[in-house]
């Protein structure tokens, strides 16, 4: 086996059963909003196709403009800090523009009433929990309930930006309470005198507080931390920074440092690896301590050169990265040589089978697991070790000016988020910032004119929630790309073959019954030339030029991602847009939600015809009417249907135009004959 490689025990196969289990994907369960636009208070839950209808400035378009806010706010790796990382939020974007909070407030809400609330609950996914090294000793949450209350900034009601007022994230695991966040803007009254650092990142007018469950609810406890600076990612906490005195955040450092000496690796394994590495890179044979009290020492009267170290300030650094930057661990790390230490465990295993140190490293390395009783003995040394040089170091620079120094501990990303008060919660956030920025899909209901070239994607590339841009700009150039990959097939929902895009798409067209198979073609400066079948988009009409973005979009759209649809029914006759229902709901089942908002009644018809034929499709399916009354605001109402498609309650305005023509009909007809038969006679 190589060196590099960990043993397989069964702390690593614990680990390999958790990472190898099916994959869920993520899923937004509901969406809650108060005091926005037409929407006074209202909360909807969601299933993988989720259709709203009703009348024209009903509210409709507010919850997708709502959750578009959201996920323009999401951080994206490599972009450079803007304000909403700093406790705000941008209402003017790529995704939306919301204008100002005074524009966005219910007009009709309490005059006291100056904030916007949006929350949720959203199903994390375990293809999310992307560091498996945090899985392994603590419980994993599977659901994140969220709120965010946004007020104006600095009493300036017309701004485009909004303050975070106050933010909370809880997350739970099977119903059960984990962890939770509440962050609270209070313009850094709560700061403690002393070493101050300014960090873009971080707002210093917000603190949260950390609280953790006893299984059902959640409950303060003395020992939790609260944070005294935050950084945001869509309106909540994901990084925290608490004001300590230097030797608690030096110490802590240094105790993190020596415990990722074992990291991916059984405790005994990792030590006999590290000696026997040392031992070929050497003429001589490794340096092993004296004692353990040898080892001890040198490491405290080492420690002055991490607490006499120049503070960020002094460096110049103006960073709090400096407290966890590289010089500074890898100072930590080398305060001891952990795998130098002689741990009586290792000679009494050398004693006992009578081994050399090196035979006993051959020895258990061929071995597919340790016996965990030698294990516990190593970890219950190294354990020991580390709290008598937390008890020492204390001990020896209480009285040290330098050492009680107030500074700020950053608790963010990394080896370290495992052990913080709030590490669930940081995490969880981490992975609903990630879900709003790679996996909502958007699509504006005025899609680009029939034309015959299309520009190339300028500006560094395309947004990803955005993929074919807001009006389906780039359609052509994301059709060019003859990358393969697995798209759902007609017939085959669930294929595994890979294929280019434009293959996939041309196959779905006969479904729609649309004729010819689409080309791109690039033609210099003039753009990507699309052809179906012989004839460009201008020769066939509006609708063709409608519908292929949504056709595209859906099947780019991974397992897990959010399409946002409106009236992606325009300009389709009748029967293009029953088909499109149908292609919807197929996308649905295999793992994409959609939410659509539409005024088509054939599409709707269709999807109670297609849950008449197969009950199953009712856990696909949810109709939303959406009416708003000057009491009430907005609300969203799930319209019910029977095992025979047949709605049990029909609202008022829900598609009842066409049947009330058709009686109206009925009845002119009927009287116009009753009028000539008394002509006649």
């Amino acid at each position: 086996m190589p060196l590099n490689t960990p043993r397989q025990g069964s702390g690593f196969n614990r680990l390999r059963d958790r990472v190898n289990a099916p994959r869920k994907p993520t899923f937004l369960d509901s969406w809650r909003m108060e005091n926005f636009k037409s929407i006074k208070s209202a909360e909807v839950t969601f299933k993988p196709l989720t259709v709203l209808v009703g009348p024209n400035s009903a509210g409709k378009s507010s919850l997708l403009q709502s959750i578009l806010l959201f996920a323009q706010n999401a951080q994206r790796n490599g972009r450079v800090i803007d304000t909403q990382a700093r406790g705000q939020i941008i209402l003017n974007g790529d995704l939306v523009s919301l204008g100002s909070i005074k524009e966005s407030l219910n007009s009709n809400s309490n005059p006291d009433v100056d904030c916007l609330q949006f929350g949720g609950t959203f199903s994390l996914g375990n293809e999310f929990f992307r560091s498996v090294v945090l899985r392994q000793n603590r419980p994993q949450a599977n659901r994140l309930v969220w709120d965010v209350k946004l007020s104006a900034i600095d009493n300036d009601d017309y701004s485009g930006l909004a303050n975070v007022l106050e933010s909370k994230a809880t997350v739970i695991q099977e119903g059960d309470l984990i962890e939770e966040i509440k962050a609270d803007r209070t313009n850094g009254a709560h700061i403690v005198a002393g070493n101050l650092i300014q960090n873009p990142r971080f707002s210093y007018d917000h603190k949260a507080l950390v609280s953790s469950s006893d299984g059902k609810e959640i409950k303060n406890k003395k020992t939790l931390d609260t944070y005294s600076a935050v950084s945001f990612a869509s309106g909540l906490p994901l990084e925290g920074l608490v004001q300590k005195p230097r030797i608690e955040i030096l110490l802590q450092l240094v105790l993190n440092e020596w415990e990722d000496v074992f990291r991916g690796y059984g405790t005994v394994d990792a030590v006999l690896r590290q000696r026997e590495n040392s031992r070929g890179n050497r003429e001589e044979l490794f340096a092993i301590y004296p004692s353990i009290d040898e080892a001890l020492n040198q490491a405290v009267n080492a420690f002055d050169t991490l607490l006499l170290r120049p503070s960020q300030q002094e460096e110049g650094e103006g960073s709090l990265s400096s407290v966890r930057n590289s010089s500074k661990r890898l100072l930590a790390r080398q305060l001891v040589d952990m795998s130098a230490v002689p741990w009586k465990t290792i000679s009494d295993q050398m004693a006992d089978k009578g081994l050399s140190e090196s035979q006993l490293f051959q020895y258990f390395d061929a071995q597919a697991d340790l016996d965990e009783e030698i294990e516990e003995s190593i970890d219950s040394e190294i354990k020991s070790f580390r709290e008598r040089f937390k008890n020492l170091v204390q001990e020896r620079f209480s009285n040290v000016p330098e050492a009680q120094a107030m500074e700020f501990d950053e608790r963010i990303q990394g080896v370290q988020r495992g052990r913080l008060p709030g590490s669930s919660v940081f995490e969880a956030v981490d992975n609903w910032n990630s879900y709003l920025t790679d996996k909502i899909r958007y699509l504006e209901p005025l899609r680009e004119v029939p034309k015959a070239f299309y520009t190339y994607a300028t500006g560094g590339g395309i947004n990803p929630q955005i993929p074919l841009g807001s009006r389906g700009e780039h359609l052509a150039q994301a059709l060019y790309d003859k990358t393969p990959r697995i798209y759902p097939l007609p017939g085959n929902l669930e294929n595994k073959r890979t294929i280019p895009l434009i293959d996939a798409v041309n196959l779905w067209l006969p479904t729609l019954d649309l004729e010819g198979q689409i080309e791109v073609v690039p033609q210099g400066r003039q753009g990507f030339y699309l052809t179906v079948g012989t004839h460009v988009l201008p020769m066939l009409g509006t609708g063709i030029s409608q519908v292929l973005p949504v056709l595209t979009l859906c099947l780019t759209a991974r397992r897990g991602d959010l399409v946002l649809l409106e009236q992606p029914e325009l300009h389709l006759n009748p029967s293009i847009q029953q088909k499109l229902a149908e292609f919807l709901l197929q996308m649905s089942q295999v793992d994409r939600q959609i939410l659509v908002e539409t005024h088509s009644e054939y599409f709707v018809t269709r999807l109670r015809l297609l849950q008449a034929r197969d009950e199953n499709m009712g856990r696909y399916i949810k109709l939303l009417f959406v009416e708003k009354s000057k009491t009430l605001g907005t609300q969203y109402r799930e319209v019910e249907t029977n095992s025979y498609g047949e709605i049990q309650e029909w609202p008022k305005g829900f598609f009842d135009q066409a049947s009330n023509d058709l009686r109206d009909l009925m009845k002119t007809i009927a009287a116009k004959k009753i009028a000539k038969g008394e002509e006649k006679k």
